[in-house]
C-alpha cells in the first residue's frame, strides 16, 4: 500500500488534537466534564483556545470527538478479537479485549462510564450508538452459538449482551481504581465465572 503524504499542517493538527485529548481527559478525570472549561483545556494542553474551536467547534464537540475515536477503536479491536469465534468462546475473547482497552485507556474508560447514562448530553447519540454496536457483536456471537447448539436456546441474546457489556465495563473500572496490581487474566476469569455460567472455556 502506498503511503499517504502528510504535510506539516496535517501533522501539526494531529499533534494538537492529541495534546488536547490528553489535557481534556486529565481535567475531566480530576474535575468532571461540566466543571472543565475550554480555557482550562487550552492552558493544560499549551495551545491557543482558538485552535480547540477550530478543531472541535466547542467543548461538546471535543467530548464527542474523543469518545467517538475511543469507541470506534474499541469496536474494531473487539471485532478482530472475535475473528471466527462464536458463542461463549467469542464472549470470553471480548471480555479479555475490553479489559485491555480499559487498562490502556483508563481515563477515557472512566469518562465513558460517567457519561454512559447521561441522556441530556449532546454526545449521548455517540455513546448510544457505540452501546448498540458492541451489544450487536455480542448478540450475534450468542445467536450463532444457539444455531450450533452451544448456547442455551432459551437465553435472550439482547439481555445477555447488555449483562456482559455492563459487567465487564464496571468490573474493569473497579479493577483499575481499586486493585490495578491484579493481572488482567485474573479479572477476566472472574467476569467469565459470573457471565458464562456453567460453561467450560478452557
Amino acid at each position: 500500500m502506498a503511503m499517504k503524504h502528510i504535510d506539516g499542517r496535517t501533522a501539526r493538527r494531529g499533534d494538537t488534537r492529541e495534546a488536547v485529548f490528553e489535557a481534556a481527559l486529565g481535567l475531566f478525570a480530576e474535575k468532571s466534564v461540566s466543571a472543565t472549561s475550554v480555557d482550562d483545556i487550552a492552558a493544560t494542553a499549551k495551545v491557543a483556545k482558538g485552535s480547540i474551536y477550530y478543531n472541535f467547534g466547542s467543548k461538546s464537540g471535543l467530548v464527542d470527538a474523543l469518545l467517538s475515536y475511543y469507541l470506534e477503536d474499541m469496536r474494531d479491536h473487539l471485532a478482530a478479537a472475535i475473528g471466527d469465534l462464536y458463542g461463549w468462546k467469542a464472549i470470553s475473547a471480548m471480555i479479555t479485549e475490553m479489559l485491555g482497552a480499559i487498562r490502556d485507556r483508563e481515563k477515557t474508560a472512566k469518562l465513558l462510564a460517567s457519561e454512559f447514562f447521561r441522556t441530556d448530553r449532546s454526545w449521548y447519540d455517540t455513546t448510544r450508538k457505540w452501546h448498540r454496536n458492541i451489544s450487536l457483536l455480542i448478540e450475534e456471537a450468542l445467536i450463532e452459538g444457539q444455531k450450533r447448539n452451544e448456547v442455551d436456546p432459551t437465553l435472550d441474546p439482547s439481555i445477555a449482551a447488555n449483562s456482559v457489556l455492563g459487567a465487564t465495563l464496571m468490573a474493569g473500572l473497579a479493577w483499575r481504581i481499586h486493585s490495578k496490581e491484579r493481572p488482567l487474566e485474573e479479572i477476566a476469569a472472574s467476569i467469565r465465572a459470573v457471565v458464562i455460567v456453567g460453561r467450560d472455556q478452557d
